[in-house]
């Protein structure tokens, strides 16, 4: 399942995190989040902005990615920043293939490796 998503981080040029090597985006800019050290997603731009790069002039930029989510390891508003990676499924005994999570009015999506999400625009606004 691969979904557009939205992609912010505080403090980090919107740039530097796309990972020309692997098509995707940089994990080794990430900080442990709710969900632990991952590449964090939000359905809701307005849950974006408040990481988005600013560039000056009330100006700021954002990544729109499509994330290839397959089987989400869904965990509500239940947190665990201690993750790494998603933990294995009962049902298959198959790691699931990414994390979902509700936190401050917004569905959030974490993949853990670089190649499952790719950076599709890049978006100014104001």
């Amino acid at each position: 399942c691969i979904r557009d998503r939205i992609k912010g981080r505080a403090g980090v040029g919107t740039r530097d995190v796309i990972n020309s090597i692997e098509g995707g985006l940089d994990i080794s800019f990430s900080n442990s989040g709710m969900w632990g050290n991952g590449l964090y997603f939000a359905v809701n731009a307005s849950y974006s902005d408040g990481y988005a790069e600013t560039i000056g002039n009330g100006r700021k930029l954002f990544l729109v990615c499509q994330v290839l989510v397959g089987e989400i390891q869904e965990t509500g508003a239940n947190n665990d920043n201690t993750l790494k990676k998603p933990k294995i499924n009962p049902a298959n005994q198959k790691r699931f293939d990414s994390v979902g999570g509700f936190t401050a009015g917004s569905q959030v999506y974490i993949v853990y490796e670089n190649h499952k999400c790719y950076p599709a625009y890049l978006i100014e606004f104001s």
